[in-house]
């Protein structure tokens, strides 16, 4: 199981800016999640799903 990173105030101040300068969301993780391998039928049916409930979905393993 994967948890979101415990991060001091110097920290989320260089996400924050980071997130700003790239123009993008950042999340951080405590350690590395590798995605699922997913096949083509299953994909197609998680887009749908996205498309569906109006949601990014991502597959961990």
């Amino acid at each position: 199981m994967t948890a979101y990173a415990q991060l001091n105030e110097k920290e989320i101040g260089g996400l924050k800016e980071c997130e700003d300068e790239m123009g993008v969301i950042l999340i951080a993780y405590e350690k590395p999640v590798p995605p699922a391998n997913i096949n083509t039928s299953s994909l197609e049916k998680i887009k749908s799903l996205e498309k569906e409930i109006g949601v990014k979905l991502v597959a961990y393993e």
